[in-house]
This record gives C-alpha cells, sequence and structure tokens, in this order.
C-alpha cells in the first residue's frame, strides 16, 4: 500500500520511488508483547518483530538530524489494526503525515514532504485478540528513478508465487494441498538511464539489494501499491 501525504505534489509523479536508505537508529515503545521488542524492528530481517503488548501502543525510531521523505512499514500485520497514526518529530513537535485503516498485511509505503527530523513514530490501536506487529520500520531519503517504467511491466500486486505439495492417494484421488511458500514477485527494466545519474545514485542502491530488502512503489500517481521487497539476482 502507497500513501502520499495530504498536500504533497510528487516531482516526476510516474517515476518509482525506492526506499533504501534508512537513518533509524534507536528504538523504542510504550509497550511490548513478551519476546516482541522495539528493536526488533530495525533489522531488515523480518523473522523478528515488534508486537504491541497494550492498545494503543507506539513505536518509535530516533535518529540524529537528517532530512527523511518516506516511511516505510514492512512484514506487518496492520490490517489487526483499527487505526494506525504515522508521525515525524521536528523541532520537538510530532506531525502526523497519514492515519486511518489498512486491509492487508503487505507493505506500507508513506511518502511526505521532506522534513528535518529527529523520529519517526507509529501508533496503532486494536480491540482484537491479537496485537498487530511490525517487522521492519524505516525512514529515509527515497530514491527517485531517472525514467519511469514503460510497457510490458506486470506489477507484484498480480503476481503471486505459489509452492504447492499436492496430496494424492494411492488410487489417484486428489486429497488437498499444503502451501510452503507464497509470494510475489516482479521484474524491473529501466532503459536509457544517463550514465552519470546511476553512478551517482543507482549504484548505491544496487549495493544495498545484493544484501537487503528495500521498498518500492513503482508507479505513484496511478496505483497506491508498493511492496517490501529483495532481489533474487544481480542488479
Amino acid at each position: 500500500m502507497l500513501v502520499i501525504e495530504s498536500g504533497l505534489t510528487l516531482v516526476d509523479p510516474s517515476h518509482a520511488r525506492i526506499g533504501y536508505r534508512d537513518v533509524t537508529e534507536v528504538y523504542s515503545a510504550t509497550s511490548s508483547a513478551v519476546q516482541r521488542p522495539a528493536r526488533s524492528a530495525k533489522s531488515w530481517q523480518t523473522y523478528e518483530r515488534w508486537q504491541g503488548g497494550t492498545s494503543p501502543a507506539t513505536l518509535t525510531a530516533e535518529f540524529s538530524e537528517a532530512q527523511i521523505d518516506y516511511i516505510g512499514i514492512g512484514a506487518h500485520t496492520l490490517s489487526r489494526a483499527d487505526t494506525y497514526t504515522a508521525q515525524v518529530r521536528v523541532d520537538g513537535t510530532w506531525e502526523t503525515v497519514a492515519s486511518g485503516s489498512v486491509s492487508d498485511d503487505g507493505s506500507l509505503m508513506i511518502l511526505i514532504t521532506p522534513r528535518q527530523s529527529t523520529g519517526v513514530r507509529v501508533t496503532v490501536s486494536w480491540s482484537g485478540v491479537q496485537a498487530p506487529e511490525i517487522g521492519k520500520l524505516a525512514a529515509g531519503l527515497v530514491l527517485v528513478i531517472g525514467r519511469p517504467l514503460y510497457g510490458g511491466h506486470v506489477p507484484a500486486a498480480l503476481v503471486r508465487d505459489t509452492d504447492r505439495r499436492q496430496h494424492i492417494s494411492e488410487r489417484g484421488e486428489w486429497l488437498g494441498a499444503a502451501v510452503t511458500l507464497a509470494g510475489r514477485s516482479t521484474q524491473l527494466a529501466w532503459s536509457n538511464l544517463r550514465a552519470d545519474w546511476y553512478r551517482f545514485y543507482f549504484d548505491a542502491f544496487a549495493g544495498h539489494a545484493k544484501q537487503y530488502p528495500f521498498f518500492l512503489a513503482w508507479r505513484p500517481d496511478r496505483f497506491a501499491e508498493s511492496v517490501y521487497a529483495y532481489a533474487t539476482g544481480e542488479i
């Protein structure tokens, strides 16, 4: 899911945004479930997650003053939340940049007006039995790709990769199937990127993607879609 802060007009809105720079440093929370501490949301890995203890709960990431224009929330279960609120801290004051609810647990990428900030936080409220979880909370400056994607791209939201184990009886009767791996995939190809732009901007992202995931919004002007993705080969 892609959210654009109210009042923000994007430059080159048809160009993809990639969130891989992350300035966050110290994490804390107003409450946490057992073995689900706030620091679990710092790593790009997602097998450890923060989970709220008592509703409402706030997860905060602080850092040395830096300019940011995106917040990324990956590997989450915010569909359990009745509401969420995302805020940034500017000159000691918390400013709300997005709020509402989400219907699924796909990644949440929030594009915001650039600000000099020292922290971001997400507050969740829930009434169900299970509290929401967040596997990754990031903030920084997005990479705006130098050219838009042209025809032929199939969004990850429309491509399901599922590994199944079929159960068949000795007589050939179908007994069911077990899903062993489920995800989504896509391919991105940009043509005619300027050599100087690639060296100055894109190459650093390519180095990051060798080891770590990233947030991606492929067409912000038309589709409110984002993914928390990783590369399966060289970029």
